[in-house]
């Protein structure tokens, strides 16, 4: 199992693209965990975090929004995990696009974490739930 907070932060948009879709990656300093958020090929398109690359063929992921979406920033897109096996409603979580933080104006940055859909709070979030990679 992993723990729900560790999905948390700024991801940032890459140039690869994976269901036609772009893939955002979160790289966590100091640490070799890299998170991907991913938008599947389940046939619906609903987005999903996971921490290995290779689970992106399998749709696989801790974190997947609720219904599909063009982006994971869509208005009033609710987001789920999973627990023990099963999907759990986490209707705190948001993804919302942000100013990147460098020069870069190409870039995008969204964060997905707990909030009031003005930005992510991850330093608020408590670090007691536990969620396992589903596949």
């Amino acid at each position: 199992t992993v723990r729900l907070a560790k999905y948390f932060g700024v991801y940032e948009i890459s140039d690869e693209l994976v269901n036609g879709a772009p893939l955002y990656i979160r790289r966590r300093r100091g640490m070799a965990v890299t998170f991907f958020l991913y938008k599947t090929n389940d046939g619906g398109g609903h987005w999903m975090a996971t921490p290995e690359k290779s689970y992106i063929s399998l749709n696989g992921g801790a974190i997947a929004s609720s219904r599909p979406a063009e982006l994971p920033t869509d208005p009033g897109l609710a987001w789920k995990f999973a627990h023990k096996g099963v999907w759990e409603d986490c209707p705190d979580t948001t993804c919302t696009a942000v100013d990147p933080p460098q020069e870069d104006d190409h870039l995008q940055y969204f964060p997905l974490g707990r909030g009031n859909g003005e930005g992510a709070r991850t330093e608020e979030v408590e670090e007691v739930e536990e969620v396992e990679e589903v596949e």
